[in-house]
């Protein structure tokens, strides 16, 4: 039987499109893989494998959603200067210790006076997943886990 904290994250997870999501391959013990592709032309760092992830996990392709940009809808309603529609690479949903935990990763390889870029792509993410939280909050009756700030993560590869 399911415990509390893996039907959050299930009920988190069937919110999403199913074409961004991707969940961790080679299950061994309990643990997978995640394979992470960078489709930006001038990137350094194409890919990525993470090793060890729990079987539960999910990730977020957020290339995707922001090539879309919202659709339409959204970009008559906000202003785009404020660079909500921007947003990080991939988001990774997680379960530690019967906790659910957010990663955000940005793949930037030089992000030389782009910082500010960084920063509002992931300010952007967390507002979304705040807003998948509140779909899953009013639409599901389950509280799934943002109001706890402590199990949200931000990653930025940091080697050049």
């Amino acid at each position: 039987m399911p415990s509390t904290a893996e039907k959050r994250l299930q009920a988190l997870v069937e919110i999403f499109n199913p074409s961004f999501v991707c969940k961790p391959e080679n299950i061994q013990n309990g643990f997978g893989t995640l394979f992470i592709t960078e489709d930006e032309q001038n990137a350094k760092l194409k890919k990525v494998l993470i090793n060890k992830v729990p079987e539960n996990s999910v990730l977020l392709k957020m290339q995707l959603f922001s090539n879309i940009h919202l659709g339409n809808t959204l970009k008559t309603v906000l202003n785009s200067e404020t660079g909500v529609f921007q947003c990080c690479d991939f988001i990774i949903l997680t379960l530690y210790k019967n906790q659910t935990h957010i990663i955000f990763i940005e793949m930037k390889s030089n992000p030389s006076g782009e910082m500010q870029q960084i920063i509002n792509q992931f300010k952007a993410a967390s507002c979304f997943m705040e807003y998948c939280d509140a779909i899953t909050r009013y639409f599901k009756d389950i509280n799934v886990f943002l109001s706890n700030s402590d199990h949200i993560h931000y990653f930025r590869d940091n080697t050049y």
